[in-house]
């Protein structure tokens, strides 16, 4: 199994769903990401099938990542891996399965509600971008999505002024150049005139320092609309997941009034969303658990 991402680069062998002899590698340093899966597998030795996990789309067999330079295909990788198989499959749809697998103890509970058994499932949230993919319940399929390159409007005088001051030579904004690593170093650097990674800029916030406290308030708002607005395009009712690296480093402020607010101010639709349970995923490595979950299923021998 492999979850190839902007951030990391993982691997690791599944056993009956058991991830072992698992390895990460930071992806900045990685410049050939299929020679170090080649590497892998030869390595632990007696491989026949992987499913690989991408942070990007998937056109049939081929692909390329988002944010990082690498593009092949699912043929290709299975020559340069030397396997009978390779699945790839969008990191978020990969996480979207993982759902299934998930305990109690991977999860930290965002709001309470009631998940419809038939509902759909939405897993979002901020990374290296910010992904998006479905779990259509009634089907177990999941659904794919580059619903984080969708537009994003303000809806303040607010959120006007500092949009404005984001949008590179008038373009309008993506989901993902606010909601992700590099958009809270953007917002941040607007509003403060700083540069800062998201580490430092989280750690401010456990200082109470005013300028990153401001920062994490504009940012848990738009997010908080933005998984509302999920929620309503994808009916989730089956329930919200999130995800991702920022998402996951964000447990502390989950209870911030801001996202909430912002979350159920939909009309006609607040009470349709209070109903919908949001939960974080802490497992370390769903993507992971998300493709051996999809193996399992499609590499029955």
């Amino acid at each position: 199994m492999a979850d190839v991402g902007g951030t990391n680069l993982r691997v690791a062998v599944a056993e009956r769903g058991a991830l072992q002899a698992l390895q990460t590698f930071a992806s900045e340093e990685v410049s050939d990401p299929g020679r170090i899966l080649a590497d892998y597998a030869r390595a632990t030795g007696g491989l026949r099938h992987a499913v690989i996990a991408l942070a990007g789309p998937i056109d049939g067999e081929r692909f390329s990542l988002t944010n990082r330079d690498w593009s092949s295909s699912s043929g290709e990788l299975r020559k340069q891996l030397a396997m009978e198989r390779v699945v790839v499959v969008n990191d978020f749809a990969a996480m979207a399965h993982s759902v299934t697998g998930l305990t109690k103890d991977d999860l930290v509970p965002v709001r309470g509600g009631t998940p419809a058994p038939d509902g759909n499932v939405l897993v979002c949230g901020p990374g290296t971008g910010f992904g998006v993919s479905v779990l259509v319940k009634q089907s177990e399929v999941a659904i794919a999505t580059e619903a984080g390159h969708m537009r994003l409007g303000a809806v303040s005088d607010e959120e006007f002024r500092i949009f404005a001051g984001l949008q590179q030579e008038g373009a309008p904004l993506a989901i993902e150049q606010v909601l992700s690593g590099r958009g809270l170093v953007a917002l941040d650097r607007s509003l403060n005139g700083t540069q800062r990674r998201p580490g430092d800029i989280l750690a401010a916030v456990a200082a109470r320092e005013a300028g990153a406290g401001r920062t994490l308030r504009i940012f848990m708002q738009i997010f908080g609309r933005v998984v509302g607005d999920l929620a309503l395009a994808f009916d989730a009712r089956g329930g919200v997941f999130i995800g991702g690296g920022l998402g996951l480093a964000l447990r502390p402020y989950y209870a911030a009034p801001e996202f909430h607010a912002a979350y159920e101010e939909h009309q006609p639709y607040t009470d349709r969303l209070r109903k919908i349970p949001i939960s974080l995923v802490a497992h370390p490595y769903p993507g992971l658990l998300g493709a051996a979950q999809i193996a399992r299923r499609m590499f029955k021998d």
